[in-house]
This record gives C-alpha cells, sequence and structure tokens, in this order.
C-alpha cells in the first residue's frame, strides 16, 4: 500500500464526516452494491445514477475500500466501476460450468468486436452459444437445460451478460457486456482457447474466476 492504514483512515473520516445524511446513506448503499454486484456499469439503465453518484463520492467510496484491502477501479471509457483485491482474496469460486461460460463469452466477446468494429452492444444468439458449448466436448450428457441456465443466471448476477428469455430458444439473444474484459483480461484468442482446452482434463468441478468478490 501506497500510504498507511491510519493515514486512510485519517482521510475517510475526514472526507466521511463533510457528507450530508442523505450522501452517507448513499454512501453505504452503493459501498454494499459494489460488494454484492461488483460491477457498476454506467451505460445500463439500471446503474446509470449510481455510475454517477460513485463518481461524485469517489474520494469516500476510495478511502473506505483501501481500509479493508480493496481497490477501487474505474474504467471511464466503458463507464464501470469495480472492486479489485489488492491482497489476492475475495475471488469468486465459480462452477466448472459457469467458467466455461465465461471463457466461451469472452471468446464471442473478442470476435464480435472484431467483426462488427465496435466493443458494446455485442450481442450472440442461443444458438452461437450452444455450439460453442458443443465445440469443447466437456458436458456431453451432462449438461442439463436447468444447468445451463442456473449458470447463465449466476454470470447475469454479476453482470457480464444480459438476457431476458429464459426459455432459451435459438435466436434468443445474450447481450456481453464489458465488463467481461475485467474478468478474462486475456485479448489473445489462443490463451483463450488454450484455458478451455485445460477444462478437458480437469476432474473437479470446482475453479475460480478472476473476478474479486467479497
Amino acid at each position: 500500500m501506497s500510504k498507511s492504514l491510519k493515514a486512510a483512515a485519517k482521510d475517510f473520516f475526514d472526507n466521511y464526516d463533510l457528507l450530508k445524511d442523505n450522501d452517507r446513506e448513499l454512501f453505504s448503499r452503493l459501498c454494499n452494491k459494489l460488494l454484492t454486484n461488483n460491477f457498476i456499469y454506467g451505460q445500463i439503465k439500471s446503474d446509470r445514477e449510481d455510475y454517477r453518484d460513485i463518481n461524485r463520492l469517489k474520494t469516500e467510496i476510495t478511502n473506505y475500500f483501501y481500509l479493508i484491502d480493496y481497490s477501487l477501479e474505474h474504467d471511464s471509457n466503458y463507464k464501470i466501476f469495480y472492486l479489485r483485491s489488492n491482497d489476492g482474496k475475495g475471488k469468486i469460486k465459480l462452477k466448472k460450468m459457469e467458467s466455461v461460460l465465461v471463457l466461451l463469452f469472452r471468446k464471442l466477446y473478442y470476435v464480435k468486436s472484431k467483426e462488427t468494429g465496435t466493443s458494446v452492444e455485442i450481442t450472440v444468439t442461443f444458438d452461437e452459444l450452444s455450439d460453442e458449448i458443443n465445440k469443447t466436448h466437456l458436458f456431453k450428457d451432462k449438461m442439463t437445460k436447468q444447468l445451463l441456465k442456473d449458470s447463465l443466471l449466476v454470470l447475469r448476477r454479476f453482470k457480464l451478460i444480459y438476457f431476458d428469455s429464459t426459455n432459451f430458444n435459438t435466436t434468443d439473444l445474450f447481450e456481453i457486456y464489458p465488463t467481461i474484459i475485467h474478468v478474462v483480461t486475456t485479448e489473445d484468442l489462443k490463451l483463450i482457447e488454450n484455458k478451455l482446452a485445460s477444462y478437458q482434463n480437469a476432474d473437479d468441478e470446482e475453479s475460480e474466476d478472476e473476478t474479486d468478490e467479497d
């Protein structure tokens, strides 16, 4: 850490003491939302106002998380705030299906952004996703519709993707949020493919994702 905890605590309390009551309530809600969801994505309606408020209370929120060994990261290009653990702890553990889906969506995000020339509003159909899952040869008869649905809902909760329908018809769309580039940081498609291939020899059902979470 670049400064002592004592100095960080003083900075936090000095700034927090100046906040009005309504901003203190807002501060508490925003910190809890970050700890629960990790990502605040300012380009979606549900996070737009929270993104602006975090920007406004950025000093107080940054100092608070510094005290508990987290960094508040800001991707201003995509309007994303997220937490990163400074000590490597607090990472969420995903089931194998969830981890594979993260990698597949990162791969599809990479490919689609190259094709379209944009990195926002990237969408894939359920049919495209199914093809990618089948190509891995990882699940075969083990994958049920309920398992897939549950795994996709986890990724939606962490704001990596968004979808409306849970019936999953072939043309149903999934939007891949740019938050995913902060989970799978590589932009090398070969490295993503190598990581997917490594799961073929894995016997356990748990793997650790790179998303920091309390």
